[in-house]
C-alpha cells in the first residue's frame, strides 16, 4: 500500500513538474526525461520549408518568426502530451497497488476479527 502511495506521488510530482516547464521555451534541452523529449521530437514534422531562409523584408521576417512559433508550439505539446501520458501510467499503477493493499488489509482485518 505504501509502495502504491509512494508511486503515485512520484507521478503527481512528475506531471505537476512538466505542466510547468510548458511554457518556457528551450527548456527541454537538459531534462532527466531526454527519451520522452527524444521521442517527441521524432513525432514531431519538420516544416516543408525550412524557415532559416536569408529575409529581405519584414513580412518575409515575420512570417519565418510565426514558423518557429508554430513548430515550438508543436513540439512543447508534444512533449507535454508524451509526459502526461506516462503520468498517468505511473498515477494508475500507483492507484492499482493502493487499492490492491488496503482490499488486502480489509480482508485479514476482517479475517482476524
Amino acid at each position: 500500500m505504501l509502495l502504491g502511495l509512494l508511486i503515485l506521488s512520484v507521478a503527481l510530482s512528475y506531471g505537476t513538474w512538466s505542466t510547468r516547464r510548458f511554457g518556457s521555451r528551450g527548456s527541454e534541452r537538459q531534462t532527466f526525461d531526454q527519451p520522452v523529449v527524444e521521442m517527441a521530437g521524432r513525432m514531431v514534422r519538420r516544416p516543408d520549408r525550412i524557415p532559416d531562409v536569408p529575409v529581405t523584408t519584414l513580412a518575409e521576417m515575420e512570417l519565418a518568426a510565426v514558423a518557429r512559433d508554430q513548430q515550438d508550439l508543436l513540439f512543447g505539446m508534444t512533449v507535454l502530451l508524451m509526459r502526461l501520458l506516462a503520468t498517468g501510467t505511473v498515477a494508475g499503477i500507483g492507484l492499482v497497488l493502493l487499492t490492491a493493499g488496503s482490499t488486502e488489509w480489509e480482508i485479514r482485518s476482517e479475517a482476524q476479527g
